[in-house]
């Protein structure tokens, strides 16, 4: 096989399993014809790889559940993603996404009454924090459903995109997204997410963050930062942050003026006037921040402590996320069809 992780070979076996996941492997090779071994080792390859997930779906149509909805749920937008977490939790929500559009929020519920359906808009979703307003579209009739997708011909998918499909989907909530397939998960899937606030890049990242008290030497910040591999620490005293010590600040005021970093204190050398943001403050902001003060972290603070640390790197990437979501979110407007 030539570069790719997906190859027409791996369409075609994917194809089968969709339409029976129970399929055996020599029926496999036999409808395509190659060997047996061929099928089993690209099977394993691609459950391994994660690019499928053989399991069960449900018909509601079939199991008298009676009430199929689509709702659109409008969020006050520095809770989108908090909303769309404890959206996941509901037993009766079959899929969830972060969208663009009228609402901030799709998501798709099976339940088995209307009177179900009331209880569930009005004292589920309505009593989440955030939710501004829903609409609610009932579905009569699914004309295709997620497991009839299928991948195209001709698909193919490269070692990078799938090495960038991980990262993508690494950075995002485990909640499940719209539309949901529940026998593949592809590049597409990975893909429909975004961080837009530094609330989403910590989630991602966590919290944790590395400090260093002013009267520390330099040598034991750049030990510390050696050890941690980071570039930069905060300068903290009794839980105040009061500065910032970088490899700038080392190189500029210690190297440079020759002094010792055995013997020099973090205090004498550190930006003592901290650029900080807040975990609602948007990434677009981060960055106008980061090149206007020409730095390259940003403590994050809230109600007077620091709750973490955002580098350039992280908004870099948390803004080339952005336009990967966007892209996806057209492409997934553009090719899929609601019932």
């Amino acid at each position: 096989m030539n570069n790719s992780v997906i190859d027409e070979l791996d369409r075609q076996i994917i194809a089968l399993l969709q339409h029976d996941g129970r399929m055996a492997n020599v029926e496999i090779a036999r409808q395509l014809g190659v060997a047996e071994g061929t099928v089993r080792k690209r099977i394993e390859r691609l459950l391994a790889n994660q690019i499928i997930h053989i399991t069960a779906m449900a018909d509601p149509n079939l199991l008298n559940l009676a009430a199929v909805v689509l709702v659109g749920i409008e969020v006050e937008p520095q809770r989108i993603q908090e909303v769309a977490d404890q959206l996941a939790q509901l037993p009766e929500v079959n899929s969830v996404a972060i969208v663009t559009g009228a609402y901030d929020i799709m998501i798709e519920a099976v339940l088995r009454s209307r009177e179900d359906l009331l209880s569930f808009l009005t004292k589920q979703v309505a009593r989440i924090p955030g939710v501004k307003r829903t609409q609610t579209y009932h579905v009569l009739k699914a004309v295709k459903w997620a497991r009839d997708w299928a991948l195209p011909e001709g698909f193919a998918l490269g070692e990078s995109d799938l090495m960038a499909a991980r990262a993508l989907g690494s950075s995002l909530p485990s909640w499940r997204r719209y539309p949901l397939s529940l026998s593949t998960n592809g590049r597409s899937d990975a893909m429909m997410g975004a961080m837009k606030t530094v609330q989403d890049i910590l989630q991602h990242k966590g919290r944790h963050y590395w400090w260093i008290s002013p009267d520390a030497t330099v040598y034991d910040a750049l030990r510390l930062m050696a050890e941690k591999e980071i570039g930069a620490v905060l300068v903290m005293e009794e839980a105040k942050l009061v500065g910032m010590f970088s490899e700038r600040d080392y190189a500029r005021k210690v190297i440079l003026h020759g002094k010792s970093s055995k013997e020099t204190l973090v205090r004498e050398i550190m930006t003592p006037r901290v650029v900080t943001v807040r975990p609602n403050t948007p990434i677009e902001v981060c960055m106008d921040l980061m090149t206007q003060h020409r730095i390259r972290h940003l403590p994050v603070v809230e109600d007077g402590r620091v709750v973490g640390v955002v580098s350039i790197g992280d908004v870099v990437n948390a803004i080339v996320t952005e336009q990967r979501y966007v892209i996806e979110q057209l492409r997934a407007f553009h090719d899929y069809d609601l019932p």
